[in-house]
């Protein structure tokens, strides 16, 4: 299976796959005990190698199903700082696609690592109560001023 996946020469092809992940990613985890580490295993290798494509459009949707698979946290920690946060470091690197590098520097950034280990639990909290949400707009503004803080 996963040969056949990172095989597929067609863009068009490998970006409808990236489109379909999260789906795919929410599936694993609602049969996890038949599956227990489908996503993790075959799936978020692809992905992450997605990230780097020489087409613009997989790197674009990769992106996209990497952002929607954070939110609805279905990437266990662990798999964030073993997998995808190395490569995300790799794309940055000075012999990087200059492309490449571009997008991922908004993802690799310090202030973005940790708004991405923070977000779930923040917004999981944020839904539950008044307190929460005023939280989470605390939360969202001290991201942007990190970010700003950054390209300086």
């Amino acid at each position: 299976m996963r040969c056949e996946l990172f095989s597929v020469s067609e863009p068009t092809v490998r970006a409808e796959l990236m489109e379909q992940v999260p789906h795919i990613a929410i599936f694993c985890q609602e049969n996890r005990p038949s599956i227990p580490y489908a996503f993790s295993k075959y799936l978020l290798p692809i992905v992450v190698a997605y990230l780097a494509d020489q087409n613009n459009q997989v790197r674009k949707t990769s992106q996209a199903a990497l952002l929607v698979l954070l939110e609805q946290e279905l990437i266990e920690r662990n798999d964030i700082e073993t997998k995808v946060c190395p490569v995300l470091v790799d794309l940055i690197a000075p012999d990087s696609n200059d492309d490449v590098k571009t997008e991922a520097m908004a993802v690799s950034k310090p202030s973005c690592l940790i708004a991405v280990l923070l977000y779930g639990p923040v917004w999981k909290y944020a839904k539950q109560s008044q307190e929460g949400k005023f939280l989470f707009f605390i939360f969202y503004l001290i991201i942007i001023i990190l970010f700003f803080l950054d390209h300086l």
